[in-house]
């Protein structure tokens, strides 16, 4: 329990990433030794930053659910 209060610490550290987005991903991956690198982590996730920017404007949206999950 504590080692998933950890990594769910971890988790929320990133843009977009509240802790039901956190307490999904650990529950759908399980290890996360099976992924070399982050891209690679959130395309077998499905999740997608968001950005709506322009120019100096920059709006950073949170994250979001595409495709399905295997």
């Amino acid at each position: 329990m504590i080692l998933a209060l950890e990594k769910v610490k971890k988790l929320v550290c990133f843009l977009g990433v509240k802790i039901h987005t956190a307490l999904f991903c650990l529950v759908e991956t399980g290890d996360f030794q099976r992924f070399a690198k982050g891209n690679i982590y959130a395309a077998y996730l499905g999740l997608v930053p968001g950005e709506d920017s322009s120019s100096d404007n920059i709006n950073r949206l949170p994250l979001q659910k595409r495709g399905t999950v295997i």
